[in-house]
């Protein structure tokens, strides 16, 4: 009876009983280990309670760069990696068999299909900028001026997070905002939402902006939308071609740590910086978003044809 309160079968559910499990398996497990984030600071970096509720209002602290980023940590393996392996054991599977990633394939896919999201920078850029010109009725003015705030916002706690101070802190940084939201991030969508909205509409087009959506929106960041929107997709139809959940995880990966790794070294002098001009203001630009562009879809077309007899289901 107690076995079936903590852990009840998910095994022959339907697809809505088992989403709305998820977001209450998110839910619980996101609290506990923000929660639990929050003890450890305490007692890891010598705060007071009124110390860490207070974070917000000294970014300008260079130690306050380590608790955001210790505690980002605990959030994403909270709000992603724990309820998606108690999920994959409330279906009868073990997480290995349930997201199939038991192996990595064929190294060749992987690789392109981080080839794949790189060359998709571009556009995704170039959506960004389509994005922060996006004007809402003047009737919303109130409510876009919030939007900008915590755009604002947004913004500074990134700048926080990208401070690093020599490889090791950058190595920790890849994995607070590479390794663990792409691990995470594509068990939670990819590995279980995307799947259970194609049981629902039937349609493997349809799960894959669906579940894009859902993906970009619980960012919470409106004048980002459009690019996650557009990036949530594209690893979407990675996982809708190839059945094999590692080729999205390796996709996202690279693409969070491109920024990282970009942001590090600009900010050493090595890499310029980047420009104000959006990549239509010149013709050099524009060939590149075009080319780019291209050779991403010649990625994609060759992860659909490689894995044309491995997909679970239709698109």
């Amino acid at each position: 009876m107690l076995e079936q309160i903590i852990q009840p079968s998910l095994i022959d559910a339907r697809p809505a009983k088992r989403i709305l499990w998820l977001i209450v398996l998110v839910f619980i497990f996101g609290s506990l280990f923000s929660l639990l984030g929050m003890l450890l600071s305490m007692l890891i970096f010598n705060m007071s309670a009124d110390d860490f509720m207070n974070l917000m209002d000294h970014l300008d602290k260079p130690e306050i760069a380590a608790v955001l980023k210790f505690n980002q940590l605990m959030s994403a393996i909270g709000v992603f990696i724990a309820p998606a392996i108690y999920f994959a054991y409330m279906t009868g599977k073990t997480p290995a068999y349930a997201f199939n990633l038991k192996s990595f394939g064929k190294p060749l896919p992987l690789f392109i299909s981080m080839i794949c999201i790189l060359m998709f920078v571009p556009s995704v850029s170039f959506l960004h900028e389509l994005n922060q010109k996006m004007v809402l009725p003047s009737f919303l003015s109130g409510f876009e001026a919030y939007l900008k705030d915590k755009e604002i916002l947004a913004e500074k706690l990134t700048h926080v997070f990208l401070q690093m101070n020599g490889t090791l802190d950058v190595i920790y940084t890849l994995i607070i905002i590479a390794v663990i939201p792409a691990i995470g991030e594509e068990l939670i969508f990819r590995g279980i939402l995307q799947p259970e909205i194609n049981r629902i509409t039937k349609n493997g087009h349809l799960a894959v902006w669906i579940t894009a959506a859902v993906f970009s929106f619980i960012h919470f960041q409106f004048y980002g939308f459009l690019p996650r929107l557009f990036l949530g997709a594209i690893l979407g139809y990675i996982f809708l071609y190839s059945n094999n959940l590692w080729l999205p995880i390796f996709g996202h990966f690279s693409n969070n740590a491109f920024g990282v790794i970009w942001f590090y070294y600009e900010s050493k002098g090595v890499f310029p910086k980047e420009s104000e001009a959006g990549f239509t203001d010149s013709w050099q630009g524009l060939i590149i978003l075009l080319s780019a562009t291209l050779i991403a879809f010649f990625c994609l077309f060759y992860i659909k044809r490689e894995h044309r007899d491995q997909r679970l289901y239709s698109g």
